[in-house]
């Protein structure tokens, strides 16, 4: 938890060979049940490549964009600060250098 009104999820990770079973989903969706359940504001994430598909089709969008890149090395990480808000009316899109972000 990382404040008293916010949830954030740790890492997640699933074997290849039970990948696309539900896992993954199901732990969210109890986390995100606790939410409503606690009347919490959000929870939080930093997806992966990987992770972004399961997070957006969950309903969480996306605050902010971080690559990760060692100096002088060409590969980097792409990672997805990511936010779902239980309360719809609480959403607010906003424009930002062309992005939009939920806040």
């Amino acid at each position: 938890m990382i404040g008293p009104e916010q949830i954030h999820l740790q890492i997640l990770a699933t074997l290849p060979e039970f990948q696309r079973r539900g896992h993954a989903s199901s732990l969210c969706k109890w986390g995100m049940k606790l939410v409503h359940q606690e009347r919490l504001h959000d929870i939080s994430v930093m997806a992966s490549p990987m992770g972004y598909d399961l997070y957006t089709w969950l309903g969480f969008g996306i605050v902010g964009t971080f690559n990760i890149q060692v100096p002088g090395e060409e590969e980097r990480l792409t990672l997805h600060a990511m936010k779902y808000v239980p309360d719809m009316k609480l959403l607010r899109v906003v424009a930002d250098n062309g992005q939009c972000a939920l806040m």
